[in-house]
């Protein structure tokens, strides 16, 4: 894990290679991920990312503002009647 504090830049953070995402907490970052490649992720993002690697071909998100909702369109095709 890795603290920034507010106004640091990402140009002096070191990511582990072998670990498939960093967590990136303390005061200014919001739930921000950063892959191998050092691109931004959101939590959400990030969790699409490693179960579609994984296999899963239905991915389904659920949030109190939101309780039902979907990334990719095969998702929401896989979950309706008939799919």
């Amino acid at each position: 894990m890795t603290t920034l504090a507010r106004g640091e830049r990402f140009r002096d953070l070191r990511l582990s290679t072998d670990e498939p995402f960093t967590v990136l907490y303390g005061p200014g970052v919001d739930d921000v991920f950063v892959d191998p490649d050092y691109r931004v992720r959101t939590l959400e993002e990030t969790l699409w990312e490693l179960l579609h690697a994984e296999g899963y071909q239905r991915i389904v998100y659920s949030s109190l503002s939101r309780p039902l909702y979907f990334r990719d369109p095969e998702s929401r095709r896989l979950s309706r009647p008939g799919g």
